[in-house]
């Protein structure tokens, strides 16, 4: 799904009045119907409400919903800023549908600022995606006053001050909901922005899709549609050759559970087989713990010193995991990459190796994929000021290195080097826990090793791996979901996706 612009939406809304059968307001009325629909499934009719306006046509939204839920028996108030004489068309036809009632309460500010304290809940219909710059004057008054009730605050399709497209400064408003119109917009990704929007949801008012088809962007969200034709189904004659080979490639002292949950993660993620080349004191727990997988030990000890042989049997290698980053390791890792030329996955210890020796990028083979967590990424793109600059960074560094990026997060963000990312829509919080990121090197080696395009198999895992903790949400908890959990719940995860198929 592509993430449109504001100013491409706004597009949209003009080719599709005028290429379909609906006027402005009707669009407009349809917008309004449905988030007075979401509202009414998530707010009582007892609840005391007040719908702050602004005069353009996000304020004509919080017009059109004043009068929707006003007919199904909500209380009711509605305050316009008044900044000008006129409002926008659809503002002033809304007005006047408000007016025609003659029994709802309109107050219109210029000066004296309301401290609404009185309401359970705010809508916040002022701006929208209808500002370029931070709110000024007794605008920025009310936005704050706003923030300083105690009421639940819902936004209708932006939080108001909060810029879509680039960073917000200034005075925002600090919504508990935000109810979208269409497509997500690129802020709601970025991390500092939580507190403005709260949760957020979307829903298509019908725009045009031959017009937002064509429209050029490089941001995506990964969705359902765009893997499920990755999943293919298992021939009958076919054998574990079939499914590729991977090499887990890692642990030191103390880690051997990294690498085991990357193994198990593959092994789980239908990959028809595993190896691990690991140190000799990782040996047992690896052979006691996932008995499926084929174990060799290098010279060290305790850490990796050498690679194994026959390199080339192997699909793909996942490296990283518990590997460590001593000079020796590092050493070996190099000679590693140097002497495989099929795309790897690379996390953990292996991103942090290139941080210490950047030389390892001239041996990494075109399109691997890194699987960083944004520490692992800031050690080896720097820092940055906010989400947009860490975007350019991650796209940046994709393109240049010849590398697909995965920069792990509550959306995480793959980023491909043709220069388009994609946030991902499955996932919880639950799954900021130890070893997840381990399951997920595991989930797309398999991918990798089974055939996939590398661009292919980095979406598909990243997708499934957040399904997959979605489905042991269910059933643990937030607070109580493990890495393990997530490689538990797969196979239920592989089965629901067959029923789609």
């Amino acid at each position: 799904m592509k993430i449109l612009s504001s100013d491409q939406i706004r597009k949209a809304d003009l080719e599709t009045i005028k290429n379909k059968p609906i006027s402005s307001i009707g669009l407009m009325e349809r917008a309004s119907s449905l988030f007075s629909d979401w509202f009414m499934t998530t707010f009582d009719a007892d609840e005391k409400i007040a719908v702050v306006c602004g005069m353009g046509n996000n304020g004509g939204d919080g017009l059109a919903f004043a009068r929707m839920i006003y007919k199904m028996q909500y209380k009711i108030d509605v305050y316009i800023i008044k900044t000008s004489d006129k409002g926008s068309d659809d503002f002033e036809i809304n007005l006047k549908r408000l007016h025609d009632i003659g029994k709802i309460n309109i107050i219109e500010i210029s000066t004296n600022i309301s401290d609404f304290q009185e309401y359970t809940v705010l809508v916040d219909a002022i701006f929208g995606t209808g500002l370029n710059r931070p709110a000024e004057g007794f605008v920025k008054e009310v936005i704050e006053n706003v923030n300083q009730a105690e009421s639940k605050v819902c936004s209708i399709d932006m939080p108001s001050g909060l810029m879509a497209d680039s960073p917000s400064t200034g005075s925002i408003i600090q919504a508990d909901y935000t109810f979208s119109f269409e497509r997500p917009k690129l802020a709601f990704f970025m991390p500092e922005n939580e507190k403005y929007t709260g949760q957020w949801v979307y829903q298509s008012i019908d725009l045009d899709s031959e017009f937002m088809d064509n429209c050029a962007v490089k941001y995506h969200y990964l969705i359902r549609d765009i893997v499920l034709p990755f999943f293919t189904k298992r021939k009958k004659f076919s054998h574990k050759g079939s499914f590729g080979h991977v090499l887990f490639y890692g642990t030191s002292y103390g880690k051997a559970g990294a690498g085991i949950l990357t193994s198990h993660a593959a092994l789980r993620s239908g990959c028809g087989l595993v190896s691990a080349y690991i140190p000799e004191c990782n040996y047992i727990p690896f052979q006691t713990a996932i008995p499926e997988v084929m174990v060799m030990t290098g010279k060290g000890k305790k850490k990796l010193s050498d690679l194994p042989e026959n390199i080339d049997a192997f699909d793909t290698l996942a490296c990283g995991p518990g590997m460590d980053t001593d000079n020796e390791t590092i050493e070996s890792f190099y000679s590693l990459l140097k002497s495989f030329k099929k795309p790897v996955v690379l996390d953990a210890d292996a991103v942090n190796a290139i941080s210490i020796n950047d030389k390892l990028w001239n041996v990494i083979p075109e399109k691997s994929i890194l699987t960083p967590h944004p520490g692992e990424f800031k050690r080896i793109a720097g820092e940055w000021k906010n989400g947009f600059e860490k975007l350019d960074k991650l796209r940046a560094m994709s393109a240049k290195q010849n590398v697909i990026i995965v920069l792990k997060g509550a959306y995480t963000a793959i980023a491909l080097p043709d220069g388009n990312v994609y946030f991902n829509s499955t996932g919880n919080s639950g799954m900021a826990t130890a070893g997840s990121g381990d399951v997920l090197t595991g989930i797309i080696a398999a991918f990798l090793a089974k055939g996939l395009k590398p661009e292919q198999a980095a979406l598909t895992g990243v997708y499934l791996h957040g399904m997959s903790g979605d489905t042991a949400l269910a059933s643990k908890g937030a607070e109580s979901l493990i890495a393990g959990d997530i490689i538990n719940a797969l196979p239920y995860t592989f089965l629901n996706i067959a029923k789609l198929q």
